[in-house]
């Protein structure tokens, strides 16, 4: 230990001795009574103030935030009580017979006053406490509480004017319930901090703090004890209680010596020095002014600076009530102005991180418009192309109709329209078209994302898988047709033997000749419709939508499988109207999906035990045409039905179907904005097609 150390420490131990030992014992060594009360009471506000010193050096020294918490509410504490003991001092050296009986009143408010500081001190100190933004604010929030609260308190005791403090009424009753009931809330608040004290408050800090509260709860024991025994009595416990006393501050002052604890890393900066420059300028200003103010009033007023009256208290007492407000709205003004310069950091930061966050997904999104195999163009509300990618200027120099195209319907999110343009050799491209909503470069809405992508190569494959199903049906029917071919041209063997043999005789009947060439040429006619129609239905077209009459699209169909179904001995059913049935579709693609549906229901019907049938209806409902082709076979597995129309999915036996009919009926429908499904119904199946009708 430093020799200056040790000379500090023994000098503070001297006067500890000299400011705590009993009057009976000091008078031993000081036989001069004046002399031993001056020494005495000199020694003891030394005392005390060393203690409120090296409170003060460790609160600068201590950089955790509740430990600065737990300091300061001491350091308050202990200006209450240094004032306390100037005011018993006061008393004791004879001042109230200049003041009259209000010092010993004012000295009590201000001792309980000091309690209620070590009792937030106390409550500083434990575990899971709330962080504030500034430890100073609860203090001085607290301070300029307890000090009008204790001011009111000793108003209401003086107020009563006379020399028995035990007739002063309620203010004296709550100084005299105060020591005990504060004594109690002490000592139940170290017991809670002793459970969870903070982490930052641990170790001999905690000790030395224990230690203080115990021994001030000893000593008003001590001094509460005297007051109902002897004078003997009362003169051994108030010489016990100053030593209890004198021990408390020794562990206060031991409690100081302790160091911070290891930080957590959740340690808050103390406050700059040029915050604290700045708050201890405006406290010395204003105690200057104070100071002066208070000069000028006893001149001005003729109040002798020997007499204490109960108006220089108030005026001291509202005076530093008054200073704390102000330094307290000071800090509250400079913690509010680091909150929003906090918090304008943090939003800038915000702001420059979504800045950088948007100018990358906009590079991101520029790369893929770039880079991707459609074409994509924004066009403003007034029909403005702001933006266009690569893709889409190849698309419009290969088709330059495709500059001016806008969508006719801007409406809903399932816009999907097929574009069917022609490039300057007048050969025609498919496009798929779709649009988003975009937002100009003015912020106005309206504007639509056009975004389209060719689909010539795969129009060109559909049409051939369209066709190559065409004659896998056509394949199908083969047996069927080859036997509706063998009629008319056995019947024309036939009546070619017969007209013949009519020729050969000597006179023939030309009449009868002539009948049975007009007969020869109605079964040629037969069999020329028939092939007429198998080309036909094995044509490759072009497939444009276009206006289709549905009645004559189903008597097409039948036509081509009414000899499948006679062979398997299926009963047909048709329920038509009179009236034309026109939608908007490809005719071909139409007659198709029926001829698909009808060999569906023969083979469902292979194997049906009882009579077999198959009906066709066609009805309107609402704005669109439904094709009903129904069966009464065994119907679908709930299991499969879902998945009857995926590609090459099928319930054949092998070599028997493809798996395509369906796949492709659902496809062509759907691209004529139609809609094909399958459900089991009662006693059967029915497959439904709905297309659009056509306006007229």
């Amino acid at each position: 230990m430093k020799p200056t150390r040790t000379i500090q420490l023994a000098l503070f131990g001297a006067a500890i001795l000299l400011g705590f030992t009993p009057a009976a014992m000091l008078s031993q060594v000081i036989a001069d009574e004046n002399v031993q009360v001056v020494l005495s009471a000199t020694a003891n506000l030394l005392v005390r103030g060393g203690v409120i010193a090296a409170i003060a050096i460790a609160l600068v020294n201590t950089r955790q935030t509740n430990r600065k918490r737990t300091w300061g509410t001491l350091l308050a504490a202990l200006l209450f009580d240094f004032a306390a003991a100037g005011s018993f001092m006061f008393v004791r050296l004879g001042g109230e017979t200049v003041t009259g009986p209000i010092i010993s009143p004012l000295g009590d408010s201000l001792q309980l006053s000091a309690y209620v500081f070590v009792l937030l001190a106390l409550y500083s100190m434990r575990s899971g406490g709330r962080q504030l933004t500034d430890w100073r604010l609860p203090i001085l929030d607290g301070t300029t509480a307890v000090l009008a609260i204790s001011s009111i308190i000793w108003l209401l005791v003086i107020n009563r004017e006379t020399p028995d403090a035990s007739d002063a009424g309620i203010g004296n009753f709550v100084l005299q319930l105060g020591y005990p009931l504060l004594d109690v809330a002490m000592l139940t608040m170290l017991i809670v901090v002793g459970l969870r004290p903070s982490v930052e408050c641990r170790g001999s800090m905690l000790r030395g703090i224990s230690g203080f509260v115990l021994f001030i709860f000893i000593g008003d024991g001590f001094i509460g004890t005297a007051l109902y025994l002897s004078k003997t009595a009362q003169t051994t416990l108030l010489g016990a209680a100053s030593i209890s006393q004198g021990l408390a501050l020794a562990s206060l002052f031991f409690a100081t010596q302790s160091k911070d604890a290891k930080s957590n890393g959740s340690e808050q900066p103390v406050e700059s020095t040029e915050f604290q420059s700045v708050w201890a300028a405006s406290a010395l200003s204003v105690v200057g002014l104070y100071i002066v103010a208070l000069f000028i009033l006893i001149g001005r007023s003729g109040i002798e600076p020997g007499r204490v009256t109960i108006e220089l208290v108030l005026l001291i007492s509202m005076s530093v009530i008054g200073l704390v407000f102000v330094i307290r709205q000071a800090i509250v003004i400079r913690q509010t102005r680091r909150v929003l310069e906090a918090q304008v950091a943090a939003r800038t930061h915000e702001l420059e991180l979504a800045r950088i966050e948007l100018a990358r997904s906009h590079r991101s999104l520029r790369s893929l418009t770039e880079h991707a195999p459609m074409g994509i163009a924004a066009r403003s509300a007034g029909g403005t192309i702001e933006y266009t990618n690569a893709q889409w200027d190849r698309f419009v120099e290969l088709c330059p109709a495709l500059r001016n195209w806008a969508p006719e319907d801007t409406g809903g999110y399932d816009y999907l329209r097929d574009l069917v343009l022609e490039d300057t050799s007048g050969k025609k491209h498919f496009f798929y078209a779709t649009i988003a909503d975009y937002i100009d470069q003015q912020g106005g809405s309206g504007g639509v994302w056009l975004i389209v992508t060719e689909v010539t190569e795969r129009k060109l494959q559909e049409t051939q898988v369209f066709n190559l199903s065409k004659l896998a049906s056509l394949g199908e029917m083969s047996t069927g047709l080859a036997h509706e071919l063998n009629q008319p041209l056995q019947g024309m063997r036939l009546t070619l033997a017969n007209l013949n043999r009519m020729l050969s005789r000597p006179q023939p009947d030309l009449t009868e000749a002539q009948a049975k060439l007009q007969r020869l040429n109605d079964m040629v006619q037969r069999a020329g419709n028939l092939v007429h129609k198998m080309r036909a239905f094995g044509r490759v077209e072009a497939a444009d939508i276009e206006a289709v009459d549905l009645r004559q699209s189903i008597a097409e169909a039948i036509e081509l499988c009414r000899s499948e179904l006679t062979n398997h001995d299926i009963q047909l059913n048709t329920h038509l109207p009179d009236q034309p049935a026109m939608v908007m579709g490809v005719g071909q693609m139409v007659e198709q999906v029926i001829v698909n549906g009808l060999l569906n229901a023969r083979d469902a019907l292979r194997d049906q035990a009882g009579k077999a049938a198959v009906s066709i209806v066609l009805e309107q409902e609402g704005e669109c045409w439904q094709v009903r082709i129904i069966d009464n076979g065994p119907g679908i597995p709930e299991e499969i039905i879902d998945r009857v129309m995926e590609p090459f999915f099928t319930t054949k036996p092998v070599n028997e179907g493809t798996g395509l009919g369906l796949s492709l009926s659902y496809g062509m429908i759907t691209g004529m904005n139609g809609d094909l499904e399958i459900t089991n119904i009662e006693g059967g199946v029915e497959l439904r097609l709905s297309l659009p009708a056509a306006v007229s």
